[in-house]
């Protein structure tokens, strides 16, 4: 299997971890708070950081401690080798393009000089089509915004033609719905070209579009890893029952996260009078529906900002340059409303029927967790409205959200 395994002991850079990135299962993110050890994870994985097996002298406790790093791909050490004999390449928060070239230059300096280029399995035309640049070619990259700068360099990581791309915040400039559309080419590619990925990002929802595997670091150590669904819920959910204490190693910056749905959507039909597209909830016997922004299906070209949409994110799984057929949102829990009755009369678009399935206390709040034919979806109330409506567990309600 496609498992990149390392090993790194340093106590130099303040990292030990030992583990196993199950790469051949899909993206694996890595998350933690700042100062945790992330990047410099990613830039001893890329041969970036002194990848030899050192002696670093501790002369203050009268002994030698090693310092190892043992990377192993596909049966194969890369313990002492240069970054571009490493099948890892990492592509940071800030592009580092050539400024006196154009777009289209920096991107054929990747194709003309990078020895794994011959092993780039698509074109530079579809790439620069995928990462939506083509009005940015003839431009000289040093006068692009931040939010195009990331776009260029996604695409020369593409062009590069190593195997695993090592992603350091790699969209932290694009405004949400770019992001999640630029996250759902990553899922595609890596689904349809085999391509590897690791992905690095402070942000839990963005987690939960793209990877199937996660990385909780914390003081340059591992202290959680798993499926991304079970370890979100997991972590998310001992947050909001305040299980987790601030500064202790299970924290890890789960502390200060919001709690959120991840639901699956099918077969897209734009309501482009309303600038709208209706959604089916997938594995459902009901006809029931989900309504999002946005009457395009097909990839946007969402220029460079610096806010962050506010209600939620859709992650479109697409035969990259087909219309999608499949969405993912994410939905803040404390975006959902309940109600006993089905209230048609109201601005809402959303309207599910619901069945309790838990109830967690959170102080003044309380968090309704419910199954949605097969999916989970959580509510965050208020007290007062918990009491007022007076719910039980298996009992039916429906929940309403606005337009996603």
């Amino acid at each position: 299997m496609n498992n990149l395994h390392i090993k790194i002991k340093n106590s130099h850079l303040n990292l030990s971890i030992d583990t196993s990135l199950p790469l051949s299962q899909g993206i694996v993110g890595v998350f933690g708070k700042s100062g945790a050890g992330k990047s410099t994870l990613l830039r001893v994985l890329a041969s970036l950081e002194k990848a030899a097996t050192e002696k670093t002298v501790l002369k203050k406790h009268g002994f030698e401690k090693n310092a190892e790093h043992t990377i192993t791909w596909q049966q194969q050490e890369y313990n002492n080798v240069q970054a571009e004999q490493n099948p890892c390449l990492l592509q940071t928060q800030q592009a580092q393009l050539f400024p006196n070239l154009t777009v289209l230059e920096n991107l054929e300096f990747v194709l003309k000089y990078s020895n794994w280029a011959k092993q780039t399995p698509f074109t530079i035309e579809q790439v620069i089509q995928w990462c939506g640049i083509e009005h940015l070619l003839t431009q000289p990259s040093i006068s692009l915004s931040g939010g195009e700068q990331q776009r260029v360099n996604l695409a020369r990581s593409l062009l590069c033609g190593k195997p695993i791309i090592l992603l350091d915040e790699p969209f932290s400039a694009l405004d949400w719905n770019a992001r999640t559309q630029l996250l759902s080419l990553l899922v595609q590619l890596q689904q349809d070209y085999k391509l590897y990925f690791v992905i690095v990002s402070h942000s839990l929802k963005e987690l939960a579009l793209c990877s199937q595997h996660i990385l909780v670091i914390d003081n340059g150590e591992l202290v959680q890893s798993g499926s991304t669904t079970e370890l979100i819920d997991k972590l998310t959910h001992a947050s909001s029952n305040s299980e987790i204490d601030s500064g202790s190693k299970t924290d890890a910056g789960f502390s200060n996260q919001t709690r959120f749905s991840t639901l699956t959507l099918t077969n897209p039909v734009a309501l482009t009078e309303y600038h709208l597209t209706k959604w089916q909830l997938s594995d459902g016997d009901k006809n029931l529906v989900i309504y999002t922004k946005g009457s395009e299906t097909t990839r946007s070209e969402s220029k460079g900002s610096e806010n962050i949409g506010s209600e939620s994110a859709g992650c479109e799984s697409k035969n990259l340059d087909n219309k999608s057929s499949k969405k993912l949102v994410t939905l803040d829990a404390n975006r959902v409303s309940l109600s006993r009755q089905a209230n048609l009369d109201t601005s809402m678009l959303n309207h599910l029927e619901a069945n309790i399935t838990d109830i967690t206390h959170i102080e003044h709040l309380v968090l309704v967790t419910l199954n949605v034919q097969g999916q989970t979806l959580y509510a965050e109330i208020s007290l007062l409205s918990f009491s007022n409506l007076n719910l039980q567990l298996g009992e039916t309600v429906f929940a309403q959200f606005k337009a996603l």
